[in-house]
């Protein structure tokens, strides 16, 4: 609706058909309707400070209109025509064309209207009253922002104590990391591989699941890894890794170099600590700590009574690299005797005493990923990625910060050192063939570079952290 009028009279110019006209005399009462009376022709309208009649104003609309198209000049003559009894008629065809050609002859926003006129002020905040809506829109979704992500920071200040913990969090979404999904269930459940089997071609990492062999995917080995999942009582990921909205998580390697430092302190001060294999924990606590909260494991590297170098609440995550894995873990959890003896390079034991309710299996997406989408190694290679990596990579999908302790392994030509921090022996390096160590460590250091990750034995770290 376009109002026009003056100081002592209102007209309400209804768009879309005859004219709803209000006469608001010094007598309110005296009201006509439809038709524009006769008076009207004379009456002053204040615009652009000068006193035009009504015929004026659209005469003014008709010369600016000079120089379009004719149908526009037709359209402004139908609006001063008359109608068939004789009378003048006015007739909106367009709102938006009425005000445009109202703006263009008295000022686009009615700023060089008469400032006493209601009229001026009515035109102007009908002209704007969408760009208002839109402006006010905008500044309450900003608001809102604004206030989830104080309530945000507040909650990463109540749980951790300052905000410095989380400058790193999400940083694995980098491209520069080469993944793309990051909501998949990082441990097999019975439940996906039933999925699996009956709707195969669902998402990328079950596709990776369904076309590859361990210890990439599950493709001659789904069977066998279903029957092994149906012993287990839980099987996701445990709900107190994610109650903090700001984790920071450490990765502690078996390498030599963790020997001496005297970590144990800040390793424990970690929400996460997982840790690797059967490392020993509370001989050498001073330097590696004491506290686990995640253990990865295989059967070559199980211990016979996981409970004396963990916690009880300790979650071990079996990591599956061949066939008869499933079959030694199937045989220890049914406490039958093991008859699955061929395929290890190192005799597992023959019983197992975890708490089977703390035990997971990891999806061997995260060692495809860790291997490929990681260190990008070459297929034909065969070789895939250490133990280490592939908890550092489980590390970057569940937690926000992650720090590593205990990486590295003695150079190439030194053959004396030795390659864990709880073996002196002399290192064994024919064990790694499987592996690429160079890959892994210029990829180590490519990551800590750029602040995805940190080292505790960094001098930068060290120094950050006096």
């Amino acid at each position: 609706m376009l109002v026009v009028g003056g100081e002592s009279h209102l007209y309400l110019l209804a768009s879309g058909g005859n004219l709803a006209e209000a006469v608001a005399d010094k007598q309110p009462e005296k009201k006509t309707t439809h038709s524009l009376p006769e008076k009207a022709n004379s009456l002053p309208f204040a615009l652009d400070g000068k006193l035009l009649s009504l015929p004026g104003i659209l005469s003014r609309c008709l010369e600016s209109q000079s120089s379009q198209s004719g149908s526009r000049a037709k359209w402004l003559a139908l609006e001063v025509g008359a109608d068939s009894r004789g009378r003048s008629r006015m007739t909106f065809l367009g709102l938006s064309r009425a005000a445009a050609c109202f703006q263009r002859t008295h000022g686009v926003y009615g700023d060089s209207m008469n400032a006493r006129s209601v009229a001026g002020r009515l035109v102007f905040a009908l002209f704007q009253w969408k760009r208002l809506v839109i402006l006010l829109c905008v500044g309450l979704c900003m608001t809102e922002l604004y206030y989830l992500m104080n309530t945000l920071e507040s909650d990463v200040e109540r749980h951790v104590g300052h905000v410095g913990a989380c400058q790193r969090r999400f940083m694995w979404r980098k491209p520069f990391l080469g993944r793309s999904e990051s909501h998949w269930n990082p441990f097999l459940t019975s439940k996906s591989l039933y999925l699996l089997m009956d709707r195969p071609f669902r998402r990328k990492a079950e596709e990776v699941l369904w076309f590859h062999e361990l210890p990439f995917g599950l493709k001659s080995s789904v069977l066998f890894a279903f029957n092994t999942l149906q012993l287990l009582p839980e099987q996701e990921l445990p709900g107190s890794f994610g109650r903090l909205w700001c984790q920071r998580c450490i990765v502690v390697g078996n390498g030599h170099s963790i020997h001496g430092q005297r970590f144990g302190n800040l390793i424990d001060s970690h929400h996460v600590i997982i840790r690797l294999n059967d490392a020993p924990v509370r001989e050498y606590k001073k330097d590696v700590g004491e506290r686990t909260s995640i253990r990865l494991f295989f059967p070559e590297s199980a211990l016979p009574n996981p409970l004396e170098n963990n916690d009880n609440d300790t979650l071990m995550v079996f990591v599956p690299f061949k066939p008869s894995d499933f079959l030694w873990l199937r045989e220890v959890l049914l406490k039958t005797r093991n008859k699955t003896k061929v395929g290890f390079w190192h005799q597992p034991p023959q019983q197992w005493n975890g708490n089977i309710s703390q035990l997971r299996v990891l999806n061997p997406y995260v060692t495809y990923e860790a291997t490929y989408k990681l260190l990008q190694l070459n297929a034909s290679s065969r070789r895939y990625a250490t133990m280490g990596i592939i908890a550092l990579n489980l590390a970057l999908h569940i937690c926000q910060e992650v720090n590593i302790a205990g990486f590295g392994y003695p150079g190439n030509h030194d053959n004396t050192a030795p390659i864990h921090y709880y073996n002196t022996g002399r290192s064994r390096k024919e064990e790694l063939i499987q592996h690429n160590l160079t890959a892994e460590g210029n990829w180590l250091l490519k990551m800590i570079e750029r602040g995805v990750i940190a080292d505790l034995a960094s001098p930068a770290f060290q120094a950050q952290n006096r």
